[in-house]
């Protein structure tokens, strides 16, 4: 017993086990791929288990590098980076509504710290958006203090 626990517990510290939770997901698979060189390659088709989860595992651990979970038959996306030091997370979403603030993690700061920056990202932009309404009604000085307010926000962006 001893001598199961410890390779369960060497295979559990090695390689990779991302464990993906989909809510309203019908499809008994999707898609793994990587992001390089401004294109995706395909890696591996994911079945979903007897739980319900889709669990890309393997012995050795993943490049480190930015991947992507492809929803079929949309082909809706979530990306995920990889890192060398922790490659066994879960990743949970709802298929019907793929939004940054609807993504969770656990057990992978990196992609919780990741998601919650393309939060705050697309919260910058539709606050600027908003503004670029403003200045189209704008007229004189006004319009000019704005456009240069804005200017400094796209800047911080």
């Amino acid at each position: 017993m001893g001598l199961l626990a410890h390779t369960f517990s060497a295979f559990s510290s090695s390689g990779c086990r991302l464990e993906i939770q989909l809510e309203n997901y019908k499809m008994k698979q999707l898609y793994f791929a990587r992001y390089l060189g401004g294109e995706f390659h395909y890696m591996d088709t994911i079945q979903r288990n007897e739980d319900g989860l889709f669990i890309k595992r393997d012995t050795q651990p993943l490049e480190a590098g930015i991947y992507t979970v492809v929803l079929k038959p949309k082909r809706n996306a979530i990306q995920v980076l990889v890192d060398h030091n922790n490659q066994h997370w879960q990743l949970m979403a709802n298929a019907d509504s793929i939004q940054a603030d609807k993504i969770q993690f656990e057990g992978s700061a990196l992609n919780t710290a990741f998601y919650d920056y393309l939060v705050n990202l697309s919260d910058k932009r539709k606050a600027i958006n908003e503004l670029y309404t403003k200045l189209a009604q704008s007229e004189g000085k006004v319009k000019k203090k704005l456009q240069k307010y804005i200017d400094k926000k796209q800047k911080e962006l």
